[in-house]
């Protein structure tokens, strides 16, 4: 088998119908975004670790380009290396959602590294 590598950008045109509902109106607060891009870097098993390297380093580049350009980042797109990420995902809503998530999930069942918190 040889090894499977890939990346790219998928992007997804904002505005219509998704800007006519309130950045408040639901967890989704970037509707009054142009469009979100989705970078992404694969590999399978067996790769080389140099081929891995190079392509994890074409993605930080990649994510620190279009940084300046970036107004948050989509909550479905999960980041691990993702710094201040509730206000990236959440931006406004997160006090409400933190609110949500404390009385529907108060022992916080529905937990991973970026979910949202229970309290603080």
């Amino acid at each position: 088998d040889v090894p499977q590598v890939g990346g790219g950008l998928v992007l997804d045109a904002y505005g219509g119908a998704i800007e006519r509902v309130g950045a408040s109106d639901t967890a989704f607060v970037h509707r009054s975004a142009l469009a979100c891009i989705q970078e992404s870097f694969s590999w399978s098993a067996g790769a080389p670790s140099s081929v891995v390297a190079a392509g994890t380093a074409w993605l930080a580049d990649t994510h620190s380009a279009l940084a300046p350009y970036a107004a948050g980042s989509y909550q479905n797109y999960i980041d691990p290396t993702l710094e201040n990420w509730q206000e990236a995902y959440h931006g406004s809503n997160l006090p409400r959602l933190k609110r949500v998530k404390a009385r529907y999930d108060p022992d916080d069942f529905f937990t991973f590294a970026q979910s949202i918190p229970v309290a603080g």
